[in-house]
């Protein structure tokens, strides 16, 4: 074989592998829907007792935060955050604080956030769950129980990934939002080991 026709046809399969290559990564990319906090800026909170927050993923699966239909032909997408939760939920935090009047941290465990739909059409249905624990840490690096939250939102019509995202990001963030300026009224304190096994811990202190 002259040598000059197989370098020729040896870069055209090169490129063309890189070629095939691209359009898996941008498919892959295509495949995945950004959550991203959606919030009226002039919300503000005049006095915020936190500067700082932190977020425990407790979530059995933390690569995504649910499947949804996305596109024309409903197919499925992953959910994904972009920048990280943490991240979008700090930059909330600074932007809605006019002021703090206290330097404390929070740590918000994230046991269930979760999106899905069903459906299609005209009746196409979409849920996002949130199950979350705030926590306020002290100079000691314990926690003590601040808030809590377990709550279901439905969108229903045609196409509602738009006006699901929307209302999870209002959930997520009014709850947050209403309680920056409140002190915990439960004395008891955890480490963090205790806040990672949370979930048992309560049903420990549950009645038989």
């Amino acid at each position: 074989m002259n040598f000059t026709k197989y370098l020729h046809k040896r870069k055209h399969y090169v490129l063309f592998t890189i070629l095939l290559i691209g359009l898996a990564h941008v498919s892959a990319q295509d495949r995945d829907k950004e959550f991203k906090f959606q919030y009226d800026p002039k919300d503000l909170v005049m006095e915020s007792l936190f500067q700082k927050i932190y977020v425990l993923d407790s979530r059995k699966d933390t690569t995504h935060y649910g499947i949804i239909n996305k596109g024309f032909f409903g197919q499925s997408a992953k959910v994904v955050a972009n920048p990280s939760l943490e991240t979008q939920i700090q930059n909330y935090l600074e932007i809605i604080t006019l002021e703090s009047t206290q330097k404390d941290t929070l740590l918000l465990q994230i046991r269930r956030l979760s999106f899905s739909e069903i459906g299609g059409g005209l009746k196409e249905k979409g849920f996002f769950d949130f199950r979350a624990e705030l926590f306020v840490k002290d100079q000691f690096n314990s926690y003590q129980k601040l808030a809590s939250i377990d709550t279901s939102h439905v969108n229903k019509g045609m196409d509602v990934t738009k006006g699901l995202l929307r209302h999870a990001s209002w959930i997520v963030t009014d709850f947050l939002k209403d309680n920056l300026n409140r002190l915990p009224s439960d004395t008891t304190r955890y480490n963090i080991a205790q806040i990672s096994d949370f979930e048992n811990l309560e049903k420990a202190k549950t009645p038989l």
